[in-house]
This record gives C-alpha cells, structure tokens and sequence, in this order.
C-alpha cells in the first residue's frame, strides 16, 4: 500500500487535514469524548506510531476469562477490540473490588474502556474507580467510564454520575440476512446474482498470506473514500479506522477475530472480520470491498452470516454508524430488529 503514489499523496493530505484549525476546534468542543486533542495543536502523531501489543497478549487469558464472567453484547467488550486500537490508546488492567477494570490512556490523562467487570456492578464500585482516575488525571483530562449498556448506564446514573448516550449499535436477525427471502431483500438477490455472473466470487477464510493484499485493497477503498467527502472530521475517522484495520489484519485472529476474504480473479476484492460476542450474538468487526464492483458488500455481508462459524448464533451486531448519513442509511436498509445505545458516564 505505502507503494502506491497515489495512496502516498493522499495520507499526506488526510495528515494535513487533521492538523486543520476547523478539525482541532469540532474535536476540542468535544472534550469529553477526545480529552487530549482540547489541547494537543497537532493530532497526527496519535495515528503514525504502531504500538507493541505485547503487554496485551499476555494478560488475554484473564481479560478473556473476565469478559465471559461479566456478558455483554456490546461490541467493543472484547479482547480484540483492545488490540485494534492500540495505536490510539495505551491499555492498563487493575482489580477493583474483585473486578478486572481496564483503563485506557493518553498523554492527558486515563478514562475508563469498559465499566469494571462486575456481575453485578455496584455504586460502590463505579465511585472507587472514579476516585482512582481523578487522582490519575490531576486536573487534566476528562475522567470517564465508555462502553456502557443500559444497566451499567443506570447504576452509573444513582451513584450519581452523568450519563449520555454514546452511540446506537445495529443488531440484524443472522438467519434472515442469510438466506434473504422475501421482498424485502430481492434488491440484495439481485445485487449478489449479478456479482456471481459477472466476476465469479469466491468467499474462504483469511490467511496470512492474504494480508498485504487486503492493506492494498484498504489503500484504495480509503482513496476513494476520501476522494468522495472533502469533511477533515470524516476524513479523520477514515485515519483512525485504517490503524484499526490495518491491526485487525496483522493481529487480530491471535486476538481472537476469525477472518474471510472474497478472491476475484486471483485477488482481494473483499475482506470482514468478526467474532462470537457470547451464545446469541456474531459481531461484524469490520468489512472493506472493493469499491468499484457492485454488489461486494451484499454478498460478503450475506455470507457472513451464512457462514458455518456463526450458526449457533441468532444474531449479528454491526457496531453503529459513526453518525456518517450514507452509513446509516447502509445499515437501516437492512432492517435491524433493534438498535441498542451504549452509554458514557462522567
């Protein structure tokens, strides 16, 4: 991908936008959710430095044991999810009260990934954390707890702690997204046949040897994108989500993500990732397509959920729409079931 001059000319403009007066004032605003750029003039460096995940690989077996202890069909409380986003954030775990807590830093100061992980979760133990990451911040930053369901949400809310929403996530009944009958998906059919005549798809796990050509095919699925919108705050989750991805690919299955690719003509055309997020639900980690071939998406999305992996699962969680409009239209027309919120407590 670092290859490919036109992917060169525009990370540097994508670095250029996140240092722009209009991207650092809108996340400014935004204190509580990004505490270091309220004062950091330039962000750039926080998405340039690919940082060891060593620290977290050898606590996974007591943040995987503590994750099934305390259930939750929210996305992000996985082990994995830790391990894409370790370039933005540093990650520390510590009991409190019994509970495995993991805190998350930057320069500012620490908040918070995931309430502690407590069944069940006590006032009393939302306030020891709280106390602790105010001794932490000294003043600085914005302490917080992210990633909370409706119930964390709730007890956050009577030991007296502000709470708001988040972000809503979209949850899709698996077995019908596989097998799409009915009227409501014939333009899907029709998407996915017209694919399968013209290109030949062919849909099989992720290996090793696939990932340079997905960080290629990222390369031109993020050109494109940001060749479409001009905003410097999509253009900014654009760069956030490549330092995911590009995670993902080089760590995620030892971090317990299973990935598939579909192979046209000998080369990527589309890679997902996901992982089961207890008995019921399949969460659909992340999906780049190529985007010049109709019809990627819904295919690779259909057999996502038709894959022999998840059959034990009744659900599929497609994370939420980042407030991008063309996303949330995407994923309301393929009729969740439900949209659930995940909180934020300061």
């Amino acid at each position: 991908m670092s290859g490919t001059p036109r992917w060169e000319e525009e990370v540097r403009r994508i670095r250029g936008a996140l240092s722009s007066p209009s991207l650092v004032a809108a996340l400014r605003s935004e204190a509580e959710i990004f505490p270091d750029l309220s004062k950091q003039k330039d962000v750039r460096p926080l998405f340039e430095v690919e940082a060891d995940p060593g620290f977290l690989f050898s606590r996974q077996e007591r943040i995987v044991e503590a994750l099934a202890a305390a259930p939750s069909a929210i996305a992000t409380r996985a082990f994995w999810d830790l391990v894409v986003w370790k370039d933005l954030f540093s990650f520390e775990t510590l009991d409190i009260d019994g509970a495995l807590t993991v805190l998350a830093s930057q320069p500012s100061g620490v908040f918070l990934y995931w309430p502690p992980l407590a069944c069940p979760l006590s006032c009393g133990t939302i306030r020891e954390v709280f106390e602790r990451m105010s001794a932490r911040n000294s003043g600085g930053g914005v302490s917080r707890i992210e990633n909370l369901s409706r119930d964390e949400a709730a007890v956050c809310e009577a030991a007296g702690y502000r709470v708001r929403m988040q972000r809503e996530e979209y949850f899709y009944d698996r077995s019908a997204i596989a097998k799409l009958q009915g009227g409501a998906y014939k333009s899907r059919r029709h998407d996915i046949h017209l694919l399968e005549r013209s290109h030949d798809p062919v849909y099989r796990p992720f290996e090793a040897k696939d990932i340079e050509g997905c960080l290629e095919l990222l390369g031109r699925w993020l050109d494109k994108r940001s060749r479409q919108y001009e905003d410097d705050t999509y253009r900014h989750l654009l760069m956030t989500a490549a330092a995911a991805h590009r995670a993902a690919l080089r760590q995620g299955v030892r971090a317990g993500l299973a990935g598939r690719v579909v192979e046209i003509a000998g080369g990527i055309a589309a890679y997902t990732f996901g992982a089961q997020q207890g008995p019921e639900v399949v969460t659909n980690a992340f999906e780049v397509t190529d985007p010049d071939i109709p019809g990627l998406s819904a295919f690779i999305f259909q057999r996502f959920a038709a894959d022999p992996l998840w059959q034990g699962a009744r659900l599929i969680n497609a994370m939420d729409d980042a407030g991008i409009p063309s996303l949330q239209r995407t994923k309301m027309s393929w009729r969740p079931v439900r949209k659930e919120p995940v909180f934020v407590a300061t």
